[in-house]
């Protein structure tokens, strides 16, 4: 008797739409990675802007020339440099490529060295093809003894996984800890802000959040309400839409002009030419006179039923059609008057300046039981959508069967008739094809829901999108398909490294924004100067989702170890490629790492499913092989159990760590700095910030504080008043900027008028305000920050850190193209009449229409870059 019925087995078909899917992916991979060396020494936009867009002082190493030179020189640039340029984020995830490099360097030599060995040597069977190395091959109980090795080794692999996690995950925690005190991050404001939502009504002001937050090392800093703007925000949003309106309306109305006068000079051109026996004409140029730039010559090229117009009403689909250009600016002026009344009445007072763009202002204005409402609708919404998914995900997986189906369902057996190629493509490249179309729109809907759970972050969403996606591609792209296709799904790791190295969906959005796009200086800045950048949020559950199907049948099928291997080599040399030569990951987006622990916890995943898969076979072979086959299962349920058992304690080690920083460095740093001030600190006045003595003392000190601040803020505004007789706005501004001076100061002095969320004075303070604190403040700096304060201009930035961009963001000014005719400086200065902002700086449409651009926005800060 045998377990598997060997008639069956001849007949699989496995090993044909293996070596179907490997010959695919593996031309599709010689293609790729052609097409990638023929294009790179031409197309340096897409394959390496790093080395020309950025400053020249912070761009990348131009790699050699040449079709092979650059991978050694790739190889040898230090993997470390990655953070310099694009953060933390990035190199983790490098890091976890080559974590999975060696784990599966490791798999590989001891499945071959041991598994295939014990699955075909000196074993007549009845298999061929792949089937003669995999766990399939041993059939006979007699040989259920062998089965000996998979569990020994599986027990070695498994530790050995769990020891490389263990040193990945210091390294990760020690690493996050420098990143977090370095300059470059500490610097920012998001780096010592922690955002609080919802605020308790008895707690919605700035004295009580103080008091409530007296406990953080250091003190707060500052403080933002952030309050209800609602009738603000949509002016602000409309303004914003009439602005693009206009700034694209402008440039499509020079774009006119511009061939207008074209045409009109080759009509003149042609009559010249005709009129060349003509001895008045002979001497003439061929060229028309270029009249001054005025209202009468654009309306002459462009009559007014050819300007641009749109209709007023929903979605511009209704409404009344008006001239574009007169409506926005009419309308942008009267928005421009109403935002700076209702700035007046609504923020009156405040700080106003720059914001951190990594916050969703439109998530922080919900309570807590609709955030809590929201956060269950969302996740029920995906569970759903995680069951509904499973009827087009299963009908994929059905065709990597199609040749066990044909012989039952009459009217597949055209798919037996078929050719073997035929077949190994129908079961080896349609389903990972039709899987990749499917889950490609799936991105786009978790993000959906992750935003309508009221996430206040942008880095927040996407690492929601992480959690969900990986769900998916748990469920969907692995037990329901994998497990019914084989392994034919993990070949497609090889032209997934040739597809990330090639970009070529980037290559083509590029050329399609650059000609239909392109339009507007705004949109010419964003093909010709912006860097892509990466979403781990997508790209990480699919690598893991790779890890995870390796794991599961690494002992099964072990040249699957062979794959991935070769996988994550090609996506390693891809991704180092990308992260130093093409993407420039914003700050805003940065999470410091924090991916990585949950890139971590799916290879536990793929352990779990691993040892639940050995368990299951060994328990079915119990009706043939006995009391062996239940022993090794056994071994597997207790593997199991140690497993879980190992990751409870890795969680429990590192958990802590590696979202936050150690409060014993803060005591530390604190009472250096503050024994640098004052000098040698006596026993008695030592930081122990883990003492309720000393906490209920700084306690006490807040409050004696915030009463004599609040009576001295009294006294000043009576003394001004009297003085000078200012105006209520004067006042409010000489509170803003005296209400410190002369006070004698502690550690939580430092106060603001604002906000919604409550910064930790683990931050640099100005060199204005340092001048005037005396005695310590508890606020230690970075141990990587040369100096304790920051400049007066960065600390200008952090007053106004977090208010919402409808308070304080000026109009974007009107960026238009300057056209041959100079037809854009007649425009600008209609629209700056009219009250609108507007320049034709840095961006140039040549006689053709094409619009160039040498600079970013007028109304925003240029640093330099792109000069080759």
């Amino acid at each position: 008797m045998s377990a598997i019925d060997p008639q069956k087995a001849l007949k699989n078909n496995s090993t044909n739409a293996f070596v179907t899917a490997l010959a695919v992916n593996a031309g599709l991979l010689i293609v790729e990675v052609g097409a990638f060396l023929i294009l790179k020494q031409k197309l340096w936009r897409i394959y390496s802007p790093r080395t020309v867009l950025p400053p020249p002082d912070k761009r990348a190493t131009e790699l050699p020339s040449g079709p092979w030179k650059w991978v050694p020189a790739l190889l040898r640039m230090p993997p470390e440099d990655i953070i310099q340029k694009n953060g933390l984020d990035a190199y983790m995830f490098l890091r976890f490529i080559r974590l999975l490099i060696k784990i599966f360097l490791v798999f590989t030599i001891s499945t071959f060295l041991v598994i295939v060995p014990a699955n075909a040597a000196y074993i007549v069977s009845p298999f061929k093809g792949l089937d003669r190395i995999s766990w399939s091959n041993i059939t006979d109980p007699k040989d259920q003894i062998r089965f000996s090795a998979h569990i020994v080794l599986v027990y070695l692999l498994t530790a050995f996984v769990l020891y490389m996690i263990r040193l990945e995950m210091l390294h990760f925690v020690h690493l996050r800890h420098q990143f977090l005190l370095s300059k470059s991050h500490s610097r920012l404001a998001q780096a010592r802000t922690v955002l609080i939502s919802p605020v308790p009504d008895e707690l919605a002001n700035e004295h009580d959040l103080r008091l409530f937050a007296s406990f953080v090392p250091g003190g707060i800093d500052r403080v933002w309400m952030y309050r209800d703007t609602t009738a603000l925000n949509d002016l602000f949003e409309r303004r914003e839409d009439a602005c693009d309106k206009l700034e694209a309306a402008g440039a499509a109305i020079l774009k006119a002009a511009t061939l207008a006068w074209r045409n009109k000079e080759k009509q003149y051109r042609r009559i010249q030419r005709k009129k060349l026996q003509d001895v008045e004409h002979s001497s003439s140029d061929g060229k028309l006179t270029v009249p001054p730039a005025s209202q009468a010559l654009l309306d002459d090229l462009v009559a007014p039923a050819f300007r641009p117009k749109h209709r007023t009403g929903f979605l511009g689909l209704i409404g009344p059609k008006v001239d574009t250009i007169n409506w926005c600016k009419d309308e942008i002026s009267r928005l421009n008057k109403e935002i700076k009344e209702s700035r007046e009445h609504i923020v009156k007072g405040k700080f106003l300046g720059t914001h951190p763009k990594d916050i969703v202002w439109r998530n922080l204005d919900d309570g807590a039981l609709e955030m809590k409402s929201r956060y269950i609708t969302s996740w029920i919404a995906t569970a759903g959508l995680i069951f509904i998914w499973a009827f087009p995900v299963s009908f994929i997986g059905t065709l990597s069967n199609l040749s066990d189906l044909c012989e039952k369902v009459h009217w597949l057996q055209w798919v037996c008739a078929a050719p073997t190629f035929a077949r190994g493509l129908i079961e080896g490249v349609l389903p990972p094809l039709l899987l990749a179309i499917l889950f490609a729109l799936l991105p786009f809907i978790l993000r959906g829901l992750a935003w309508y759970e009221c996430i206040p972050r942008y880095s927040l969403i996407s690492v929601s999108v992480y959690r969900r996606f990986y769900l998916f591609l748990l469920i969907h792209g692995f037990l329901i398909v994998t497990l019914s296709s084989g392994i034919t799904n993990v070949t497609q790791g090889l032209a997934g490294a040739g597809s990330a190295l090639v970009q070529l969906a980037p290559l083509v959005l590029h050329f399609i924004r650059k000609w239909f796009l392109g339009r507007t200086p705004r949109q010419a800045y964003e093909v010709t100067f912006r860097m892509p950048a990466a979403d781990f949020g997508t790209v990480l559950p699919r690598l893991s989702l790779l890890a995870t199907i390796a794991f599961a049948y690494s002992v099964l099928s072990p040249l699957i170890n062979l794959l991935a291997l070769i996988s994550y080599g090609m996506f390693y040399l891809a991704w180092k490629f990308l992260l130093t030569q093409v993407f420039d990951q914003t700050d805003e987006k940065e999470t410091g790492g924090m991916y990585f622990p949950m890139a971590i916890n799916n290879l536990f995943v793929g352990l779990y499913i691993e040892q639940i898969c050995l368990a299951c076979l060994f328990f079915l072979k119990t009706s043939v092989s006995g009391v062996t086959a239940v022993i090794q299962g056994v071994f597997m349920i207790v593997l199991l159990v140690l497993t879980a058992c190992a990751q409870i304690f890795l969680h429990n080690s590192f958990s802590p760590m590696k979202q936050y920083l150690p409060m014993s460095l803060a005591t530390k740093k604190m009472a250096k700095r503050y024994s640098k001030l004052e000098g040698t600190v006596g026993e008695e006045d030592k930081i122990d910030l883990f003492s309720r003595n000393r906490v209920r003392s700084i306690r006490r000190r807040i409050k004696s504080t915030s009463k004599r601040i609040d009576g001295k803020l009294d006294q000043l505004k009576a003394k001004v008043k009297a003085e000078s007789g200012w105006s209520k706005d004067a006042d409010e501004e000489t509170r803003r900027n005296t209400e410190f001076n002369g006070q004698d100061p502690r550690p939580h002095e430092p106060t603001a008028e604002t906000t919604a969320v409550a910064t930790s004075s683990a931050s640099k303070r100005s060199e204005a305000s340092s001048k005037r604190v005396k005695l310590p403040v508890f606020d230690e700096a970075a141990p990587a920050v040369e100096d304790s304060d920051s400049s007066a201009d960065e600390q200008d930035e952090n007053d106004h850190a977090f208010d919402h961009p409808s308070t304080y963001v000026d109009q974007t000014w009107i960026w238009l193209p300057k056209d041959p005719l100079g037809l854009s400086e007649f425009l600008a200065s209609d629209f700056q009449v009219a009250g609108v902002d507007a320049s034709d700086i840095g961006a140039v449409m040549d006689e053709k229409g094409v619009v160039e651009v040498t600079r970013n926005p007028p109304d925003e800060e240029w640093s330099g870059g792109h000069d080759s």
